[in-house]
């Protein structure tokens, strides 16, 4: 059974699930926080690239930003030792392009500033990953590094605003901010943006 993506409505949203109605039926797809700041609002038509994991007890769905995201999760699943949740959080914190290019050059660190992931198994996705990487057609780019929406959301919520206001006011403080921007100028955009409501 494979379900790559659901397209409806989104008609519930909590810190690390959503549920997408599609003609009458609500899915439940587990997501990551900077993939909730990217969502519309309740109500509002989605579209979600999802992966259904099958396990002997459950069936779960995870939701992603984007098709790339998708696929390195899966990618990442491949690897031993990394697990739904741990990839989930990998590509939720480092955009595809950061990704691709830090398993490339086999930046070690990069990975290491994900929660979840230690040395030893940043270096197994180093050495299972490393030569895949050319040869499933990843494109391997160096640019700037732009400002994660999940970084973002933990931010206000450090200053202690709701996840809720947190999400909206970071989708769209990404939103004007344009990509790239660094983390310190979406906060700012965020900050001011919450503060004219």
């Amino acid at each position: 059974l494979v379900i790559s993506h659901l397209s409806g409505t989104l008609s519930y949203l909590r810190e690390d699930r959503i549920v997408v109605d599609c003609g009458g039926v609500g899915y439940q797809v587990v997501v990551a926080p900077a993939t909730l700041a990217r969502l519309p609002e309740v109500g509002q038509a989605v579209r979600v690239p999802t992966y259904l994991k099958v396990s002997e007890d459950a069936m779960v769905l995870y939701g992603f930003g984007s098709e790339e995201e998708r696929s390195l999760f899966e990618e990442l699943l491949a690897v031993n030792g990394v697990g739904p949740r741990v990839a989930l959080g990998i590509v939720a914190a480092v955009p595809p392009a950061h990704l691709v290019e830090a398993i490339a050059h086999g930046d070690e660190a990069r990975l290491t500033s994900v929660p979840g992931v230690g040395k030893k198994l940043a270096q197994r996705i180093l050495v299972e990953l490393g030569d895949k990487i050319g040869q499933r057609g990843w494109a391997v780019t160096t640019s700037s590094s732009g400002a994660p929406a999940g970084e973002v959301i933990e931010a206000l919520t450090g200053l202690g605003f709701t996840p809720a206001e947190a999400r909206r006011a970071a989708r769209l403080a990404l939103q004007h901010s344009g990509e790239g921007a660094p983390l310190e100028q979406v906060i700012k955009e965020a900050l001011r943006l919450v503060n004219e409501r």
